[in-house]
């Protein structure tokens, strides 16, 4: 690895700290200067503005999201009991990395000025898309509509996620028991079509 590269590793690292910290809204590009002891200039050279380096952050959030689901898939032995896993993985990952889970939902907004970030979240998309599809296949579901069953799993798994990140559901043990009934839920409702 260069020291460019290190440098700028370094540098996301930082960010994801702050904002671990003290949330994504005491990051700036000073704050993370001076955390380093460099001049904010140096940041720069890597990255034209705090927007850019936040999209960076969620850019390889959804690229390792994107690979914990990927890899879980594959790891299962039979696509009809792999829904759920994937799930959970995503839970989990959701759940190791509060402040990257929370960034990806909370600047939504960087992904229409921000082309990189636009094509990852899409990409992970359409690995979720691909999952489903042979998931319904493995089902014998005929009437199925892979990008409409993602955003509906996504939406709802997104909302059990936020409310298990922050407590409201109890612990960790709680939100997996209600990830696993509302996969099951929605593979019942899928089927029913």
């Amino acid at each position: 690895m260069s020291r460019e590269q290190a440098s700028k590793l370094l540098i996301l690292k930082t960010a994801r700290q702050m904002a671990k910290a003290s949330g994504w809204n005491a990051v700036s590009v000073r704050k993370i200067a001076d955390q380093m002891c460099y001049k904010a200039p140096v940041i720069y050279e890597f990255f034209e503005s705090r927007e850019d380096l936040v999209a960076q952050v969620l850019i390889d959030g959804f690229e390792d999201l994107r690979k914990t689901i990927s890899v879980t898939w594959k790891k299962q032995g039979s696509p009809k009991s792999s829904l759920v896993a994937v799930c959970l993985a995503y839970w989990k990952y959701a759940n190791k990395n509060p402040e990257i889970y929370e960034a990806m939902g909370i600047f939504v907004g960087l992904k229409k000025s921000h082309g990189g970030l636009l094509k990852q979240a899409e990409g992970f998309c359409s690995e979720v898309s691909e999952i489903l599809a042979e998931w319904a296949e493995a089902h014998s579901i005929k009437k199925f509509d892979p990008l409409q069953a993602t955003e509906i799993l996504w939406a709802h798994l997104h909302g059990l996620v936020s409310l298990g990140i922050s407590g409201q559901l109890g612990g960790p043990r709680k939100v997996e028991g209600l990830i696993e009934r509302s996969c099951e839920i929605f593979e019942n409702g899928l089927k029913a079509v």
